[in-house]
């Protein structure tokens, strides 16, 4: 099943936004412990979850179809 264009200019906007920052901001903890700026393991996993979620809502805001709507959640444009 094709996703649909499903979500409007304002929507598209707000989804490439947030998700460049998230993911940006995934990479920044990543490369901060890959160079022992931060301790732990946790960098790694955030940074990771935070690149994830954020390429996700990149693809989405790109293709226009928002994958909640898909579902049949109703939510506000």
């Amino acid at each position: 099943m094709p996703l649909q264009c499903n979500l409007d200019r304002k929507g598209k906007l707000v989804r490439l936004v947030a998700g460049s920052i998230i993911a940006e901001e995934g990479l920044l903890l990543i490369y901060l412990r890959f160079v022992d700026v931060i301790d732990g393991d946790w960098p790694w996993l955030v940074g990771g979850f935070a690149f994830i979620f954020g390429t996700f809502l990149l693809i989405e805001g790109a293709i226009g179809g928002g994958v909640i709507r898909a579902l049949g959640v109703n939510t506000p444009n």
